[in-house]
Parts: C-alpha cells; sequence; structure tokens
C-alpha cells in the first residue's frame, strides 16, 4: 500500500502543484489582464476623447468660419443696402433738385414777365408824371404870376388902407381940434 500511497500522492500531488502553478499564473495574468484591459479601455477612451475633442474644435472652427461668413454677408448685405439706399436717396434728391430747378425757372419767367409788365406800367406812370409835372410847372408859373400880383395887389391896398386910417386919424384929429375950438369958443 505504500506504492499506492505515493500514486495517490502523485495522483493528488501533480494535480495540487498544477493547480498552484495556474493559481499564480492567473494571479499574475489577472492582474496584469485587468492593468491590460483598463490601460486598453483607457486608450479607446482617451482616442473616443480625442476624436470628440477633435470634432468638437472642428466644429467650433466650423462655427467661427460660419459665424465670421455670416457677419461677412450680413456687412456685405448692409453695405449693399446702404448703397442702394444712398442710390435711391440720391436718385430722389436729383429729382427734386431737377423738380426745383423747373419750378423755380417757371416762378422766375412768370417774375419776368411781371417785371416787364410793371416796366411797361411804370415807364407809361413816368410818362403821365412828367405830363403832369410840365402841367404843374405851367400852372405854378401861373401860380407865381398870380401870387407875384396878389402880393403887389396886397402891398398897395396896404399902401391904400395907410393912406386911409392916415386920413382917418386926421379927420378925427380935426373934429377933436374942432371940438376943442368949439369948446374954448363957447
Amino acid at each position: 500500500m505504500k506504492q499506492s500511497k505515493k500514486a495517490n500522492y502523485a495522483y493528488f500531488l501533480v494535480p495540487l502543484i498544477a493547480l498552484i502553478i495556474f493559481v499564480v499564473i492567473y494571479l499574475n495574468f489577472d492582474k496584469g489582464y485587468e492593468q491590460h484591459i483598463a490601460d486598453q479601455q483607457a486608450a479607446v477612451r482617451a482616442a473616443k476623447q480625442k476624436k470628440v475633442e477633435e470634432d468638437n474644435a472642428s466644429r467650433a472652427e466650423a462655427v467661427k468660419i460660419a459665424v465670421r461668413e455670416a457677419e461677412e454677408r450680413r456687412a456685405a448685405k448692409k453695405a449693399k443696402d446702404e448703397a442702394d439706399q444712398k442710390r435711391r436717396d440720391d436718385r430722389q434728391t436729383a429729382f427734386q433738385v431737377r423738380d426745383k430747378a423747373q419750378t423755380d425757372a417757371a416762378q422766375l419767367h412768370d417774375k419776368v414777365l411781371r417785371l416787364r409788365k410793371d416796366k411797361e406800367q411804370l415807364l407809361e406812370d413816368i410818362k403821365k408824371i412828367e405830363q403832369d409835372k410840365a402841367t404843374l410847372v405851367v400852372e405854378k408859373e401861373s401860380v407865381d404870376q398870380v401870387t407875384a400880383k396878389a402880393e403887389a395887389n396886397a402891398k398897395e391896398m396896404a399902401a391904400v388902407l395907410e393912406k386911409i386910417k392916415a386920413a382917418d386919424d386926421a379927420a378925427v384929429a380935426a373934429a377933436a381940434q374942432a371940438a376943442l375950438a368949439a369948446k374954448k369958443k363957447s
């Protein structure tokens, strides 16, 4: 039975040694395997994260480019709209200037006609005034002659009145002397 005990030990010991070796290898492998799996997962995560970051960066760049292009289009549209508005305003201003010039020309034409008519009327009035002036000059000369005669007559009348007054005074003085002489006689 000794042999059989050895054989029993062999059957028991060999698998036990194999099991210990397997456990050591398995534990070593398991320890490294988990690290290896973790490293692979970390590498996959890092690759995914890098791809996400690259995608985000490219999206951010695309957004920046799109925003810049939108701003450029908006600025170009605004500049075009402003140019169109300026062109419309300039055209409207030109029409207004043209219309004002036509209106002013018509007003000036009417004013020229009115001034010509006024000029003719004034020339007629000047002729009438000159005729009236000539008539008034003649009348003035007549009035001056009549005035001179009237002044001469007034001087003659004043001289006659003075003579009459002197004669009246002399008559009053003579009457007073006669009355005095009559009183003295009485």
